[in-house]
């Protein structure tokens, strides 16, 4: 979910707070009549390896996934960016449901001239993107690694098995910038046209955060390791890797991305 459905209200002020960074060495094209800013990595260590795409939560731009940069260095040729609305990137008038901005994310990637395939790193909300990526164009995708990635039911389960959660969040959307929020309201928008799970033959590795606040304890941390179980499922990672960490796994545990990454990128 959206980070602030899986670390839950009480760290939405705190996540906010946090959109404002912006990366000082972008580049930026224009998708559908918009600029985003984006930073390509090109690696040198081996030029077969596919590039890693970095996508971030909601609120989020990209230099959340910076200590996960540094440390993979030029290993393997990388992008991240500031979705439109967030960072160096001006909001846009398109759809900003799963599929809308997976499509353009892949516009992005023709434009800046980077060609798949991709492991695509998602986290959040950004997991459910790249998620959705995967199933939209499993041809360009060499594998995914998903950090607490927001579940395709995950907000239909809490409306539904935890409403005042539900009340809470709703009320809690009040409090987003304007891209944030259109994101959330979103963010199931599409995905009955998606496959039940991803192909067997699409890599994937599932880290989860183990640290809980007060209000993610009980019904809705059973909840969390329901949908996570189900996340293997349908992406068939070989197991879940629980995080030391709360929320923001690639700050507080930014090796085990990288780790994560370097398992596939042996793969291929």
């Amino acid at each position: 979910m959206p980070k602030l459905i899986i670390s839950s209200c009480l760290l939405l002020m705190a996540a906010l707070a946090g959109c404002a960074n912006t990366a000082s060495n972008n580049s930026v094209t224009q998708v559908n009549r918009s600029p985003i800013a984006y930073h390509y990595e090109r690696g040198t260590a081996n030029p077969q390896y596919p590039t890693i795409v970095f996508q971030s939560g909601l609120g989020d731009d990209q230099t959340v996934w910076l200590g996960v940069l540094q440390r993979l260095g030029k290993q393997a040729s990388s992008f991240s960016y500031d979705r439109p609305g967030y960072g160096a990137s001006a909001a846009t008038s398109m759809a900003r449901d799963p599929c809308h901005i997976a499509q353009e994310q892949r516009v992005l990637l023709k434009s800046a001239g980077v060609k798949p395939p991709y492991i695509l790193v998602g986290h959040s909300l950004g997991g459910l993107y790249e998620y959705t990526y995967a199933q939209l164009y499993p041809e360009e995708v060499a594998g995914l690694v998903l950090l607490d990635p927001t579940h395709p039911q995950h907000w239909q389960r809490i409306q539904t098995e935890l409403p005042h959660i539900s009340t809470l969040l709703s009320t809690a959307t009040m409090l987003m910038g304007t891209t944030a929020r259109q994101e959330f309201k979103a963010q199931q928008n599409c995905l009955n046209q998606l496959k039940p799970e991803l192909t067997a033959q699409t890599p994937a590795r599932l880290l989860l955060s183990s640290q809980r606040q007060a209000l993610e304890q009980g019904a809705f941390e059973r909840l969390i390791k329901q949908l996570a179980l189900d996340w293997q499922r349908i992406t068939h990672a070989p197991q879940i890797q629980n995080s030391p960490s709360g929320h923001y796994i690639q700050k507080e545990q930014p090796e085990l991305v990288v780790n994560a990454i370097h398992e596939l990128l042996r793969i291929k």
